[in-house]
């Protein structure tokens, strides 16, 4: 969890009130990374993180400038959709540092 040793403590507090399902999605697909989807051209980031009542797990993604849609969120994406890219998102003016969980 390199992310969450460089986080604020208002991170820290934020990841570790998380339910553990949601704490195991963001292990395994940390926020302020740089993902592309398998089906899509483009940067994402992840906006927020979400399970569902039928044990479903969810992201809400955000397009980066380089994307066909910037600015645009989308919501329902397959956690297994992502791929992880090797972009740095901080400091980058395309994302704007906001993560979320729908719990």
């Amino acid at each position: 969890m390199d992310w969450l040793d460089k986080a604020s403590d208002e991170s820290k507090e934020w990841y570790h009130s998380r339910p553990p399902n949601i704490k195991a999605m963001i292990d395994t697909f940390p926020p302020h990374t740089c993902y592309r989807m398998r089906d899509n051209i483009g940067h994402y980031y992840i906006a927020s993180y979400s399970s569902h009542d039928d044990g479903t797990m969810s992201l809400k993604m955000g397009h980066l400038l380089d994307s066909y849609l910037p600015g645009v969120v989308v919501f329902g994406v397959k956690p297994s959709n992502c791929e992880r890219c090797d972009c740095v998102l901080e400091g980058d003016d395309r994302y704007d540092g906001t993560v979320q969980s729908g719990g």
